[in-house]
């Protein structure tokens, strides 16, 4: 495998140029580089490209919180070649909280969503999924977000969680609605994000059900990641 590109190779032509073939590759980050990989993108489409977080490129060119920083936290990527285009962060609740819970309170969705689940006293461990991002040249290659979806899904299964909470954008909210997870409030604006959010909350089961199900609405991948290690798949 080459060498993953980095931040550094930000001003090269190849950059914003989508390869003619669009090899994509899926791998949860195991080295510095790959996770600096990570942080560049959120920095590039959330500041560069989308203006959010005051819209003001930062001298590192990255984009970090202290969730990064913590135990339970996987970086999946997607690189077309050697580039980094698309990422996700997931995390496992290990008593400091999940990303998500920082712009809004779950816990009283939480638990109406337990009792109606007729579980009150049953089972319940959260993970979150967050930092969605997709650089725009590549936004069309629809299969890339499907890919990463079906591959943090893998990791909350892995984990062994029960329920995924997120703070979607208003736009990309049908499609978590369509795969089982449910709104629990009206779109927040966050100032800090410069955007809005949707507190979504949904269960890995149905999670499941929709990323592996044969003929579903994940199709499927020759994806087989192995979370304990970084795992890594050419789509």
């Amino acid at each position: 495998m080459a060498q993953p590109w980095t931040a550094a190779d930000a001003t090269s032509s190849k950059s914003t140029a989508l390869s003619s073939t669009m090899t994509i590759k899926i791998l949860t980050a195991r080295t510095p580089d790959q996770i600096e990989d990570a942080f560049w993108l959120r920095h590039q489409v959330y500041i560069v490209e989308e203006g959010r977080y005051g819209g003001v490129p930062l001298p590192a060119a990255k984009l970090t919180d202290r969730f990064d920083r913590l135990g339970g936290v996987r970086h999946i990527l997607a690189y077309d070649r050697a580039q980094p285009v698309a990422a996700i962060r997931v995390n496992l609740e290990t008593g400091h909280g999940l990303p998500p819970e920082t712009h809004f309170d779950f816990r009283p969705a939480i638990a109406e969503l337990r009792m109606h689940e007729q579980q009150p006293g049953g089972r319940y461990l959260p993970a979150s999924g967050s930092m969605l991002v997709i650089r725009r040249p590549w936004r069309r290659r629809y299969n890339i977000l499907r890919a990463l979806f079906r591959a943090a899904t893998h990791c909350f299964q892995h984990w062994g969680a029960t329920h995924v909470i997120l703070n979607s954008t208003p736009r990309l909210a049908p499609l978590y609605r369509h795969i089982g997870f449910r709104p629990i409030h009206e779109p927040l604006w966050i100032p800090e994000i410069g955007d809005h959010v949707v507190p979504m909350i949904g269960r890995v089961e149905d999670c499941g059900r929709h990323a592996f199900a044969q003929g579903g609405y994940i199709p499927q991948l020759d994806h087989s990641p192995t979370f304990g290690r970084a795992g890594s798949k050419t789509l």
